[in-house]
């Protein structure tokens, strides 16, 4: 367990409030795109007080919210706040929205995790990435934000991979706070939150036992090829085969290959509705995987017929009948 980081400071004053700003910010949601950064960046703030105060109730001890148990928290308050049948769609998009901004809340209010809240320009260009120190933030007399500021999430990666290569030597990575990036969250959270390693070189989550050239073919760099791969074991060497195989769904392996690694991304926390929302043809998609699921069970009831004819034809056999002496109905009886 993370304990949590007591100087974390809130900006609402109890969990009600951190409450209605969960909801304001779902609502907000509700009405822009899942793309939308900075909507999804405003339900992550809002969900840091939110977590912060469950763990701080006195039988939690202080400690950073379960995952688990934070997102049930939160689908209850989805479910709380649409009640019609017509909002089953935006109810699980909204679900399947929650699972990022449950892992920066768990980062940014546990201890010596490098997260924090910050500020910065208004955009999504590279000027406005820059972290604004809170005394150019806010109004010194009022308090609130001036014209232009946002708040967002910033880390320290220092405290998440502590060296980094520059230019070709290893080197401590320097401290300071810069804009979070999403794919730097999750290796984060799966270091602090997940079953995460670091490897040994303190450079990246450990992933399998790689040398120097086995990386160049995971990152793309360099084809596969398999006698150099004799010392890749178990995962490892599944990556690396996997990152230069183009499959074509001409055999039954690649087929189930196929069919495996959709089922990995549905099975995911974000679930089904997270591969197709951010998807500007997501209506399409979900056709798609609707006609999918409607011919693969046609299918199955197909195979499972076929399975009974071949079993009756050889049953028939072995007792003297030959099937093409039968009428279909006689079959018919004999397959149900």
């Amino acid at each position: 367990m993370t304990n949590l980081n007591l100087n974390f400071k809130p900006v609402t004053d109890n969990s009600a409030d951190a409450e209605s700003n969960v909801k304001s910010a779902l609502r907000k949601l509700d009405s822009t795109t899942k793309s939308n950064f900075s909507t999804m960046r405003s339900l992550a703030i809002a969900v840091c007080d939110y977590a912060y105060f469950i763990g701080t109730k006195e039988n939690n001890k202080n400690v950073v919210p379960d995952k688990k148990d934070l997102t049930k928290s939160l689908n209850k308050i989805i479910d709380d706040m649409y009640s019609s049948n017509e909002d089953t769609d935006i109810i699980s998009r909204l679900k399947s929205s929650t699972a990022d901004s449950v892992r920066i809340a768990q980062l940014v209010i546990g201890e010596n995790t490098g997260y924090i809240i910050g500020y910065r320009k208004a955009g999504r260009t590279q000027d406005t990435f820059q972290r604004v120190l809170d005394k150019d933030a806010i109004n010194a007399t009022t308090g609130e934000l001036k014209n232009g500021i946002i708040q967002d999430i910033f880390v320290d990666e220092s405290k998440t991979f502590p060296i980094e290569m520059k230019n070709g030597t290893a080197t401590p990575r320097v401290s300071t706070h810069i804009l979070a990036r999403q794919a730097f969250i999750r290796d984060s959270h799966s270091l602090f939150f997940g079953d995460g390693k670091l490897n040994s070189d303190s450079m990246e989550i450990e992933d399998g036992k790689y040398t120097a050239e086995d990386k160049e073919v995971k990152s793309g760099k360099k084809k596969v090829d398999e006698p150099k791969y004799k010392t890749l074991k178990g995962s490892a060497l599944e990556v690396a085969q996997r990152q230069d195989k183009k499959y074509t769904l001409a055999t039954h392996e690649e087929f189930k290959i196929t069919l495996d690694d959709i089922l990995k991304k549905i099975d995911t926390d974000e679930g089904y509705l997270h591969l197709i929302a951010s998807d500007k043809k997501r209506l399409e998609m979900t056709d798609t995987f609707s006609k999918l699921a409607e011919r693969l069970v046609k299918a199955i009831k197909e195979n499972e017929f076929e399975e009974n004819k071949d079993k009756t034809e050889t049953d028939s056999k072995k007792n003297g009948f030959h099937h093409q002496n039968l009428t279909d109905e006689q079959m018919n009886r004999l397959s149900a």
